[in-house]
């Protein structure tokens, strides 16, 4: 008797032991909790697609959603920074697939598939871009199959850091 009364007490306080930190709050601030401010960003369209003038990210994302799955749009320029390097630049066919946004922290982000470099030429490294630079990118943008927003191939950037394409 007096080993079942052992054994089912040990048992009562693993189970407390398991379930009594459950609700415990953290005893230290959370660094990441300053990544998040809570506030969510909008960025509101802009520009006119023209290389004087280029849609931003927000603009291109309404444009897509304005077109039927599948259907091209005309040429246009859009400028935003490189938020994502996805798959980066192909080793074998020398285009990069990477994705676009309006601000640095990733706000309307837009897919590239298989771009080109300026001067719509392959790119010549697989290091050529890095997160957070600043692009204008020229092509026609589409809703692939309805659901992914994106440039299609034969998309290439205008403008890289500053520096413009020749033509």
């Amino acid at each position: 008797m007096n080993k079942i009364f052992k054994s089912m007490m040990a048992m009562t306080i693993a189970a407390f032991t398991f379930t009594a930190c459950e609700d415990v709050p953290e005893p230290y601030n959370n660094p990441y909790d300053s990544f998040n401010s809570g506030e969510e960003v909008t960025i509101d369209p802009a520009g006119s697609g023209t290389v004087e003038d280029p849609y931003n990210v927000a603009a291109a994302l309404k444009l897509i959603n304005e077109l039927g799955a599948d259907v091209n749009s005309d040429k246009i320029y859009v400028k935003g920074y490189i938020s994502d390097l996805g798959k980066g630049i192909d080793a074998t066919y020398l285009n990069a697939q990477f994705t676009i946004a309006d601000d640095k922290n990733g706000t309307n982000s837009l897919l590239v598939y298989r771009s080109n470099y300026l001067n719509d030429q392959k790119f010549t490294s697989t290091d050529q871009l890095k997160a957070g630079d600043e692009v204008i990118m020229c092509g026609s943008v589409v809703n692939y199959k309805g659901d992914t927003p994106e440039f299609t191939t034969g998309t290439y950037i205008y403008s890289h850091n500053g520096t413009k394409s020749e033509s």
